[in-house]
């Protein structure tokens, strides 16, 4: 009698909802996984103190979670978004020990200040943004540039990505339906943290910015 209308056993399936696009916690990285579910593996298969690894760690929740649930951690990922995400969520939320970030791939050094992007057309709605960089300038040289179409709001959400690679002249094209006046967000990522932002449209750039994020 006491037990009716009740779960008489646990279940087999966790009910964890999945991040919707106004989640607080949204980082933008396409494969990132709600806090609430590494929650439950990390406290179920750790005990505060032990270590933490992961080794593919995408928008760094996994590391994220874990430090906050006072766990030791190493999170790795070959991709520069993914450590800048990974590198600012652990900031935002405070450390409590030092982070220590190591790169295993040497750099070309090139300033951003020195990578010039614009857009450009080669038909009347097939629109590009083109990266072109002087080699032959120093300075800290970015390791990601990422790219957001017709961006709105203050929140950024790359709809391209990719690592930067001093000489090459890459075109990021706009994937879906073009427009008449298109405009581009476009952020380079320095290995210390440094971001810049530039502005596009047709005309040319409309703004430049350091950001501190």
């Amino acid at each position: 009698q006491r037990m009716r209308g009740q779960m008489k056993k646990c279940p087999d399936v966790w009910d964890i909802p999945s991040l919707n696009n106004m989640a607080h916690e949204r980082t933008g990285y396409p494969t990132q996984k709600p806090q609430a579910l590494l929650e439950r593996i990390i406290e179920a298969h750790s005990e505060p103190g032990d270590l933490v690894l992961d080794a593919f760690c995408g928008s760094g929740t996994t590391v994220a979670v874990a430090q906050r649930l006072g766990r030791r951690i190493i999170g790795i990922d070959q991709g520069p978004l993914s450590l800048h995400i990974t590198r600012r969520r652990l900031l935002d939320q405070g450390l409590d020990r030092p982070l220590h970030i190591s790169t295993l791939e040497p750099v070309d050094h090139i300033p951003a200040s020195e990578v010039s992007c614009y857009l450009e057309s080669s038909d009347a709605d097939k629109w590009s943004v083109r990266l072109d960089t002087d080699a032959s300038q120093a300075g800290e040289s970015p390791e990601l540039w990422a790219v957001e179409w017709n961006p709105a709001g203050e929140s950024f959400s790359p709809d391209a990505y990719g690592r930067f690679t001093p000489r090459e002249q890459p075109s990021i094209p706009m994937e879906e339906g073009g427009a008449e006046s298109p405009r581009a967000r476009v952020r380079f990522y320095g290995p210390s943290g440094n971001v810049s932002e530039r502005l596009l449209d047709a005309g040319g750039v409309e703004a430049a910015n350091l950001l501190e994020l």
